[in-house]
């Protein structure tokens, strides 16, 4: 009977709270003044001896021509066969298998157990 009543008045108080509800509105954010600058993707002219993802070759001088070699510059020891794992190398575990099945290296030959 008691817990009926306190569930009452609590019901009563929470109606009467919601009924003086008032709904203000935020005023939107003041424009920022002034404008960010244009930004540009920015690229070497590809005859600057510079190649993305090249592996960089002997210890010269940055400003060197021959600082970085591109991956057709790097030697090839020998050609990978993709019948014989012992040619592959150094294989990273989310690179396609180099035995051509379209797998990550992981899941296919670098499986692990």
């Amino acid at each position: 009977m008691l817990f009926n009543f306190m569930l009452d008045d609590l019901k009563q108080r929470v109606a009467g709270m919601l009924a003086r509800v008032e709904i203000a509105r935020e005023e939107p954010p003041a424009p920022m003044p002034f404008a960010l600058p244009y930004m540009q993707e920015m690229h070497p002219p590809p005859d600057s001896g510079y190649a993305m993802g090249g592996d960089v070759g002997e210890l010269e001088p940055a400003w060197s021509d021959n600082a970085v070699m591109s991956s057709s510059q790097r030697p090839i020891a020998e050609a990978v066969d993709p019948a014989r794992p012992s040619t592959w190398g150094s294989v990273g575990r989310n690179a396609p298998c180099p035995c051509g099945s379209g797998k990550k290296y992981k899941v296919c030959h670098g499986r692990i157990g």
